[in-house]
C-alpha cells in the first residue's frame, strides 16, 4: 500500500566560504514518500538536497557545477531542478518498491529483524549539503541515515569535492603521487594512534590494517580529513571515524601540481 505524500520544499542560501572562494549560491528541495509494507510497517524515504544554483555571475561555471554535482550524486549530469526533482522521486519510489513485498534487498530488509523485534516505522533518510568551501574548493557531504521507530541504525555519509577554478572534481590522483601511498598509509595509522591516545597495538576496537588512503575525504581550512564508515576500519560501536592529516604533514607528498596548493599557507 503506498502513502503518495511526496513534498516538495524550495530554499536559496548563501554558501560560507573563506580565502578568496568565489561566492556560492544553492538551492534546495526535499522529497518524501512512504508505503506500508506487508508486515504492517510504515517504510518512508526521505532526500533532502543542497545543491549548487549560481556560482558567482558565471552562468556557463553555474551549470558545469551543477552538471558534476548531478552526476555524482545522481549518475546524470542534468541541470533543470524540476529534472532532479523527477528524478530524486523516481529513486525513491524504486526504493520503497523494494519495500512492497519480502523480495527486499538483504541491506535493508526489515523482514529479517529479530521476530520479537516489534518496529512500526522504518525511515531511509538521505541529506546531501555543502560541507566545505574555501579558496575555489566546494565539498558536499551525502548522509545516509536509517532509523527503527525514530532509533538511529545506521549513518553512512560520502565526500565529493570540486575544484572550482578547473571545474573538475578532485580525487586523490589529483594531489599525491602514486608512489606515496604507503606513507599516506602510515601517516593514518599514526593520526589515528593520536587521535584515540594509544599505539597501535592498543587499538583493539580498529582495523588498522583497513587504514588506507580513500577517495572519500573532504577539505578542511587545516588539513585533509578522510572518512571511514561503520565496519570499514572499526567494529559497529565506534561508528563513523575521520582522521585529519594536516597540511603540514602531508606537504612534502603534495604534488607540486596540486591544485591543493591554495590551501597551504
Amino acid at each position: 500500500m503506498f502513502l503518495f505524500t511526496v513534498a516538495l520544499i524550495a530554499g536559496c542560501s548563501e554558501s560560507n566560504h573563506i580565502g578568496n572562494s568565489v561566492a556560492l549560491t544553492n538551492d534546495s528541495i526535499s522529497v518524501s514518500d512512504s508505503i506500508i509494507d506487508s508486515d504492517g510497517v510504515m517504510v518512508t524515504v526521505k532526500n533532502v538536497v543542497v545543491f549548487p544554483n549560481k556560482l558567482g555571475d558565471d552562468a556557463q561555471k553555474s551549470q558545469k557545477l551543477r552538471e558534476l554535482f548531478n552526476t555524482r550524486f545522481f549518475e546524470k549530469p542534468i541541470n533543470d531542478k524540476q529534472a532532479l526533482v523527477q528524478l530524486i522521486s523516481i529513486s525513491i519510489k524504486n526504493t520503497l518498491a523494494t519495500y512492497s513485498s519480502h523480495n527486499s534487498s538483504p541491506e535493508t530488509d526489515l523482514t529479517e529483524r529479530d521476530e520479537t523485534e516489534i518496529v512500526n516505522r522504518y525511515d531511509i533518510i538521505t541529506y546531501i549539503r555543502p560541507f566545505f568551501h574555501g579558496s575555489d574548493f566546494i565539498s558536499y557531504r551525502k548522509d545516509v541515515t536509517t532509523r527503527k521507530d525514530n532509533k538511529e541504525t545506521m549513518c553512512t555519509s560520502s565526500f565529493a569535492t570540486f575544484d572550482l577554478k578547473t571545474m573538475k572534481p578532485l580525487t586523490i590522483t589529483d594531489i599525491f603521487a602514486d608512489n606515496t601511498n604507503q606513507k599516506i598509509n602510515e601517516l593514518l595509522r599514526q593520526e589515528l594512534c593520536k587521535k584515540e591516545k594509544c599505539n597501535s597495538s592498543e587499538l583493539g576496537y580498529f582495523n588498522i590494517d583497513n587504514l588506507s588512503i580513500t577517495n572519500n575525504f573532504y577539505l578542511s581550512d587545516s588539513g585533509i580529513v578522510f572518512h571511514y564508515n561503520p565496519l570499514e576500519v572499526a567494529c559497529y560501536a565506534i561508528g563513523e571515524v575521520d582522521v585529519l592529516l594536516s597540511y603540514d604533514s602531508i606537504q612534502n607528498f603534495i604534488l607540486e601540481t596540486s591544485p591543493i596548493v591554495r590551501l597551504i599557507p
